[in-house]
């Protein structure tokens, strides 16, 4: 039955209905003790019975109870009156993606900025463990004060969880339907059209498929039914987006990656997908176009900026302990920006000599001739670390940028990206493709080998027999650890010159 205004659902009084779709019925609320407006969401009766309508229903509620991020629909409250099951949630007023892009294309400025907002609130929702799988204009809301919201967590899925998918997918213009649906036709990746696991990676084919229609007006994957939909996702590629005017050469890298029918191609995080969206302009950005204005007085014709990372500081309480994770990161940010070609950076051997320096920055970037110069620090506690990093223009001590992250230790090779992503943005170097491809392919590691590669690393850089000896036996646990992480750590790793000892043979002890 249909609820009149009026009714009460627990302490919620039924003000006007919303809109209906296949799974719910949703209604302007009011909630009496707060004195605030609410969206409430009922299950229909008719589905009062189904235990796969219930599933999905709680299933819903419980992902919006477990995330709170701004682009992500907030609940407030679950219960049930007289058999009838409802939600109650933050109220939006406004209209959703598909309802704009069907009276009218978007600009490049807002594509950038909504999709940015979506991959925020996907990353989000993948910290918590959670894939979304159903992620499509109709599922992105845009509200009347500039909010993007993600909604519709009912097909959603906790990775952890054992995977019950196989079913065929049904084509739907609206609302998810009821029953064993795995997504939506025109923005489900191949993986899910084969009835496959879905990961993150799956959403980010999504937002791709997203990107793609808010930029071109048109969608990535046509066809006059479900089954050329599903048949064009699996064996074909979208048609050129250099058939629409005005798209960057960098937006058109992340929209070709992010629709790759391989996951391992992707962007592997949602929020590395965010930062270059965040990042990009409506216009495109020529290779070689320079430095912003606050580098530009150093800046020569066919100069490169020079960059010092000086070493972090540890802030840790057990400094002895964690000297070598600090000393890691240093590393490892150097590195990371020792890869864009557009910067020259001063190396890990020079910058060290200013461990625990008391000189004045001007000096120090007098005598590196460095244009700007990376400070930070680390703090490190339990699993997780707090990293702080500010880039200064050596010439007149101006602060040009600077952030804070707090991280669970698996995600430190993340943090180094975003850190050298920022710097670039910056000062604005254009990345080549295969060097957002670098930045972007960090990924969550295993604590463990990762740890013990440090310790590796720490110890050769300090020498002597003792030393040595100490670097080899944690070399040798990283690789026992996890070998394919280990040694991928000593591929990409420039300090890793140090491995070229007759003592290595090949990177193996």
């Amino acid at each position: 039955m249909r609820l009149n205004p009026g009714m009460r659902l627990g302490p919620y009084e039924i003000v006007a209905p919303l809109g209906a779709g296949g799974m719910g019925e949703v209604y302007r609320g009011k909630d009496g003790r707060l004195g605030r407006e609410v969206a409430i969401k009922v299950l229909p009766q008719a589905f009062a019975g189904a235990s796969e309508a219930l599933e999905r229903f709680e299933r819903e509620t419980k992902a919006l109870a477990a995330l709170s991020h701004p682009n992500i629909l907030a609940i407030f409250d679950v219960g049930a009156d007289e058999g009838v099951s409802f939600a109650v949630m933050e109220l939006l007023e406004g209209e959703t993606l598909r309802d704009r892009l069907d009276r009218a294309q978007l600009p490049l400025q807002s594509v950038l900025e909504i999709g940015a907002a979506a991959a925020a609130g996907l990353a989000a929702a993948h910290a918590k463990g959670l894939v979304h799988r159903d992620l499509k204009p109709a599922n992105i809301f845009l509200s009347s004060s500039g909010q993007i919201k993600i909604l519709d967590f009912g097909l959603a899925r906790f990775e952890a969880a054992p995977a019950a998918e196989g079913a065929t997918a049904s084509y739907v213009s609206g609302l998810t339907e009821l029953g064993r649906v795995m997504g939506t036709a025109g923005y489900m990746a191949p993986e899910q059209v084969r009835g496959e696991p879905a990961d993150a990676r799956a959403d980010i084919f999504a937002l791709g498929s997203v990107l793609y229609e808010m930029a071109t007006g048109r969608r990535a994957f046509p066809g006059r039914s479900a089954a050329e939909v599903m048949a064009a996702i699996l064996k074909d590629e979208p048609a050129p987006l250099e058939e629409s005017l005005g798209i960057s050469a960098e937006l058109k890298h992340v929209i070709i990656r992010c629709l790759d029918k391989r996951p391992e191609n992707r962007f592997q995080s949602a929020g590395d997908l965010a930062f270059i969206l965040k990042s990009l302009r409506p216009e495109s950005i020529q290779p070689g176009a320079g430095v912003k204005e606050s580098l530009a007085p150093t800046a020569r014709p066919g100069h490169r900026p020079c960059i010092a990372v000086l070493p972090f500081q540890n802030l840790s309480a057990t400094k002895e302990v964690t000297e070598y994770l600090v000393d890691g990161m240093t590393e490892a940010l150097i590195a990371d920006l020792a890869k864009i070609r557009a910067l020259k950076v001063v190396s890990r051997t020079t910058v060290m000599q200013y461990k625990d320096a008391r000189k004045p920055l001007r000096q120090i970037g007098r005598e590196l001739n460095a244009d700007a110069v990376v400070e930070g620090s680390m703090l490190h506690s339990g699993s997780y670390v707090r990293i702080t990093a500010q880039l200064i223009r050596t010439e007149t001590d101006e602060h040009l940028w600077a952030e804070s992250y707090q991280r669970e230790l698996r995600d430190a090779l993340i943090v180094q990206s975003e850190v050298a992503r920022a710097i670039a943005h910056e000062i604005n170097v254009a990345l080549t493709l295969e060097e957002e491809v670098h930045l972007g392919s960090a990924r969550p590691v295993k604590t463990e080998a990762y740890d013990a590669y440090l310790k590796a690393r720490f110890h050769w850089n300090r020498g002597g027999g003792d030393d040595l000896r100490q670097a080899v036996e944690y070399l040798r646990q990283a690789i026992a650890l996890d070998s394919e992480v280990a040694l991928s750590y000593l591929d990409v790793d420039p300090a890793a010159s140090w491995l070229k000892s007759p003592i290595w043979k090949g990177g193996q002890p």
